[in-house]
């Protein structure tokens, strides 16, 4: 897939011209564009787009992740990013990320209810086994069994859960895995700082 943006194009001088905030979160924007998350999400959320609709599902996404990393706590701050239409260009309303996001929430639902039984029995389970453990009258055996039975739910939810990252991870181009395999090496060398004398 081609890297491709319509977001407007800008240019950095030192004439105090066209000053704008946000400049920083417009380069994640970037990002997503030219590895091709923007244009995978467009085309793997292409049934979700109505017709004649002004806004791509994929874009809405990422601008969606663009303001939560900008320091958006609701969907209503997606507004900031819209207030930067010469920076970001036009950006989805905070109606049209939930409408998109209830309907991601429907195809999870239906394409999965597998996967949301065993999180209600799971919770089912839990609040079983709280029960008997504050009233503390139970046998040891009782407990037991409870405890094993909740753990192996969990187990089986967190293989579900699992296979459905790799799915997702087989979608990525060689560039996106690559990206993300340097990812955790690069925020460890965040926190753990310069190396120090007694390092080397």
């Amino acid at each position: 897939m081609q890297a491709t943006t319509t977001r407007p194009k800008i240019t950095a001088t030192a004439d105090g011209e066209g000053v704008v905030s946000h400049a920083g979160s417009r380069l994640l924007a970037d990002i997503a564009d030219q590895t091709t998350l923007t244009g995978q999400l467009a085309e793997s959320l292409a049934g979700l787009r109505k017709p004649r609709a002004r806004h791509d599902p994929g874009r809405v996404l990422v601008d969606m992740a663009v303001a939560v990393a900008d320091g958006a706590r609701t969907i209503s701050d997606v507004a900031v990013l819209a207030d930067q239409a010469a920076l970001f260009g036009p950006v989805a309303s905070d109606s049209t990320c939930w409408r998109l996001l209830d309907r991601l929430d429907t195809v999870f639902e239906r394409e999965r209810p597998e996967r949301i039984a065993l999180r209600r029995k799971i919770a089912e389970m839990d609040r079983l086994l709280r029960r008997i453990l504050l009233r503390a009258n139970a046998e040891d055996a009782t407990v037991k069994r409870l405890s094993e039975q909740v753990e192996a739910l969990r187990a089986q939810h967190n293989v579900r859960r699992t296979l459905m990252r790799f799915a997702l991870y087989r979608r990525l181009t060689a560039e996106q895995r690559s990206s993300l395999r340097e990812r955790p090496r690069t925020e460890n060398e965040m926190r753990s700082g310069p190396p120090r004398d007694s390092d080397r």
